[in-house]
């Protein structure tokens, strides 16, 4: 039986990679690609901060082919469904049928995913929706699933949080009401190594930035996010 060839929505973290490693594992979908979205100017994964240049080392790793989609920080709604649009027809006439995503609890976003896919023509596949979060975090170490904090709330962590490696250590110390995946965006990860890379990616850890963000359009309040300047290490 022939099986859907899909596209993985490639963050960069742990979650689109635990989705990557159990859609081979079930063996019923072909990826042959992956793609990830990008601030255009800074070239950087939303609210991981990884630079453009590791994704795709990530992706020499892997061994499929990556499509860098770059959106303004700053795009209207319209803007950003046109171009999300565009490149899932692109996908569509590539042969691929449905996109793999790592989303596991967030109903509203699901919901809206599954509006555009359904625009293009595409199905969407959630290989980690509704599973118990610690039992994903530790699935991800288990299954050799290596990561660093590259990103942290300040409503849960110090500046001490980013750089740190996503271990049993640090998912034991984690602050009373933090999601141990992160799922409501407490923090983000970098995936160094994971069963299907064939070589880890080499990190040089680099200063550490913190920017804060409105918590909606219309907040009068802020969060605060920790980020770590990250980059291949060459040498």
């Amino acid at each position: 039986m022939t099986r859907p060839k899909v596209s993985i929505s490639w963050s960069s973290g742990k979650d689109a990679a635990l989705a990557f490693y159990k859609t081979l594992q079930t063996n019923q979908l072909e990826v042959v690609h992956l793609h990830t979205t990008l601030s255009t100017g800074l070239r950087r994964v939303g609210m991981h901060g990884t630079p453009a240049a590791l994704v795709e080392a990530q992706a020499r790793a892997i061994g499929l082919p990556l499509s860098l989609l770059e959106i303004p920080a700053d795009a209207t709604n319209a803007a950003y469904e046109k171009a999300m649009l565009d490149f899932y027809a692109g996908l569509k006439a590539q042969g691929v049928e449905g996109v793999v995503f790592g989303d596991i609890y967030l109903e509203d976003l699901r919901t809206y995913r599954e509006g555009l896919l359904q625009q293009a023509g595409l199905q969407g596949y959630y290989p980690l929706w509704q599973l118990p979060t610690n039992r994903l975090a530790a699935e991800l170490l288990q299954e050799g699933i290596s990561a660093v904090v590259c990103a942290a709330s300040t409503r849960f962590f110090g500046q001490e949080a980013v750089g740190r490696a996503y271990d049993a250590a640090f998912i034991a110390g984690l602050p009373q009401g933090c999601d141990p995946c992160g799922e409501q965006g407490e923090f983000h990860t970098f995936v160094t190594h994971a069963p299907y890379f064939s070589q880890p990616v080499p990190l040089q850890l680099g200063r550490k930035v913190l920017r804060h963000y409105a918590l909606s359009a219309h907040a009068q309040s802020e969060q605060g996010m920790w980020f770590i300047d990250l980059a291949e290490d060459k040498g």
